[in-house]
């Protein structure tokens, strides 16, 4: 979409990100983060401060949309083609979102595609619940997968009962693990719902990108080594599970990554593995956990259930796909 020029004082404006000035979006993103802590306990301060950062270099690709010269919304992508990721989106909590997202997201969209080298776009928007199927039909549609916000609270985690199966031993996360990973991630979701929302996980190239950004970058929260844990088969000692934690406030950790190897799976891995996790958290001051889950994936859901975890929220990953992909 060719995006024209508007009067500064017209009631909404819509703009390129790398026109927006330093400082122009600081109040939409404190009620961001104050919506972000409210919803989810969740301090994005270093993510959205490192977003502020790229904004100020003109070096982050999107939208930023103005309502009567006041911030009201923004939507930013990251281009790895073939893939576009919409790599954030906030309108709002008021009436007025649900609106102000489809025009970001449209906008974002509109510009994607006359890009040759991008067919496929993704999206998990954990601030939008719901837009309408007038809004969906003018996004073209996208397959939609909806996910669960997950939380339990750890004062009562060490009373989890401990796996005693001896086919696996569990070890802590150290960045040795980060190769041996990369190649259990697209083993563990083979033909799994999470590899149709996530194209990373169909790699080792890509899972390998994913978990650099998990354990190096906050946008999963600040990574915590001391609390991640990696599974190993006793017969081989190759791995067949991890789980990786996260620091996403004072009190709350978060479960980034957790998976089994297929050859694993019924042998209790991922339990032992979300155990330890929440065990540890729990020795070091966190007073909750919170993670995401695919809502149609029942064994993962059931696993987080029986563990204590409700849901507290619903959002939708998008995947939009067209030409060769």
């Amino acid at each position: 979409m060719a995006l024209t020029a508007e009067p500064f004082s017209s009631p909404a404006v819509l703009r390129d990100l790398r026109r927006v000035r330093p400082g122009d979006l600081a109040p939409l993103l404190a009620e961001e983060r104050e919506a972000w802590m409210r919803k989810f306990s969740w301090d994005q301060a270093a993510a959205l401060e490192l977003l502020e950062r790229f904004v100020a270099d003109l070096s982050l690709d999107g939208f930023a949309l103005f309502h009567h010269g006041r911030p009201a919304g923004y939507c930013y992508y990251v281009l790895d083609p073939p893939k576009a990721l919409i790599g954030g989106l906030y309108a709002g909590q008021d009436a007025g979102a649900e609106a102000r997202a489809a025009s970001l997201i449209a906008a974002v969209l509109d510009t994607l595609r006359l890009l040759p080298l991008v067919t496929r776009i993704e999206a998990q928007l954990l601030m939008v619940e719901n837009l309408s199927e007038s809004a969906w039909t003018r996004l073209g549609r996208p397959r939609w997968f909806p996910r669960l916000y997950m939380r339990a609270g750890l004062a009562q985690a060490g009373s989890l009962p401990a796996v005693t199966r001896a086919g696996f031993a569990m070890d802590r996360w150290s960045p040795a693990a980060l190769d041996p990973a990369s190649f259990l991630l697209p083993a563990a979701y083979a033909n799994h719902v999470d590899a149709d929302i996530n194209e990373q996980y169909r790699s080792q190239p890509g899972a390998r990108r994913f978990l650099h950004n998990v354990t190096h970058f906050p946008g999963c929260g600040v990574f915590l080594p001391d609390a991640s844990f990696i599974a190993a088969g006793r017969a081989d000692g190759r791995l067949c599970g991890m789980v990786l934690a996260s620091r996403i406030s004072d009190v709350s950790g978060h479960i980034a990554q957790l998976c089994v190897a297929p050859e694993f799976r019924g042998a209790g891995v991922g339990y032992a593995l979300l155990r330890q996790a929440m065990v540890a958290l729990a020795a070091a001051g966190f007073r909750e956990v919170s993670l995401s889950v695919t809502r149609s994936n029942r064994a993962a859901v059931d696993l987080y259930q029986r563990c204590g975890f409700e849901s507290v929220h619903e959002f939708p990953a998008l995947v939009w796909e067209w030409g060769n992909a």
